[in-house]
């Protein structure tokens, strides 16, 4: 079952295969968890969005239509519906949790030192921070194209926007990532911009 196509596992899914959801599950399960991370900053509610996006499957697994593209971007669109509905629901005053990315990030990077690890997780932590204080519609195409490696199409598609838009988003969102980390370094180095 691992080589059916999209297609034909939302076939078999809407037919009630167990095992098409759990192929499916497999395949998208992780793009899907990443992108809801890096776009709340939440364990938590990445988690919630990512069980979201499979029970709408579940429920509607017609909604999917091949022609628009594969299973895992048509699954990403969902879940940047769901996590802009969540940010509406929620305040935006609350603050962020400590929900330990960073040690996430920094043990994906091979282990050197302490003091490496330590400079890791601390430069993981801004670049996270920093990548938040980024629009969200240019930090929607940079976790699409920069971070999941996605191409500009299926970004393009999963944002429902035209290709120079993505273009010009992940130029504009580099720019304000750039100009966010430097205000940081300025901060630490006491240099007021």
């Amino acid at each position: 079952m691992k080589s059916s196509s999209d297609q034909e596992l939302v076939k078999l899914l809407a037919r009630g295969d167990h095992r098409a959801f759990e192929t499916i599950y497999s395949r998208c399960h992780l793009p899907l968890f990443r992108f809801a991370m890096h776009m709340s900053a939440s364990h938590e509610i990445a988690d919630e969005i990512t069980q979201e996006t499979f029970l709408f499957l579940l429920r509607k697994p017609s909604a999917y239509a091949a022609e628009k593209g594969t299973l895992v971007s048509f699954l990403m669109g969902v879940a940047r519906n769901l996590i802009r509905r969540n940010r509406r629901d929620t305040s935006p005053d609350l603050p962020l949790e400590d929900d330990g990315i960073e040690e996430r990030i920094a043990e994906s990077a091979s282990p050197d030192s302490p003091l490496d690890h330590a400079i890791r997780r601390q430069s993981a932590a801004a670049l996270q921070a920093a990548l938040l204080q980024v629009p969200e519609a240019y930090r929607e195409v940079m976790v699409l194209c920069d971070l999941q490696e996605m191409s500009y199409s299926e970004a393009a598609a999963i944002l429902s926007i035209p290709l120079g838009t993505v273009r010009s988003r992940l130029h504009r969102g580099h720019l304000a990532l750039l100009d966010q980390l430097s205000r940081v370094t300025a901060q630490k180095s006491g240099v007021k911009l």
